[in-house]
């Protein structure tokens, strides 16, 4: 059986953090030690493809993050749980990028 290798993701990359109405450009985090980055539409290829699989921790919790369709484009936000913040959003800023 294959299973498809999951992420988590720890932090984001927006241009203005704190504005709520900026995208999220890029994803990231530290797997075995290595540090990982993405940006979103790399993301969404790789769940497409079922390369990997996404997920954030919250409160000690995985939770999954899933491609959504609005209007025209295509953005990744975490699947509905009983959380009401925005738990993509709430990461800290990347200082991976480096």
């Amino acid at each position: 059986m294959n299973t498809i290798p999951r992420r988590q993701i720890t932090c984001i990359g927006k241009i203005d953090h704190y504005d709520p109405y900026e995208s999220i450009r890029r994803i990231g985090g530290v797997e075995n030690s290595k540090v990982w980055r993405l940006s979103v539409s790399e993301a969404i290829k790789a769940i497409d493809n079922k390369e990997y699989s996404f997920f954030v921790n919250v409160d000690g919790k995985e939770v999954e993050v899933i491609v959504v369709k609005r209007g025209s484009g295509r953005y990744l936000r975490t699947a509905p749980d009983d959380e009401t913040k925005n738990n993509l959003l709430d990461l800290e800023e990347c200082n991976l990028w480096n």
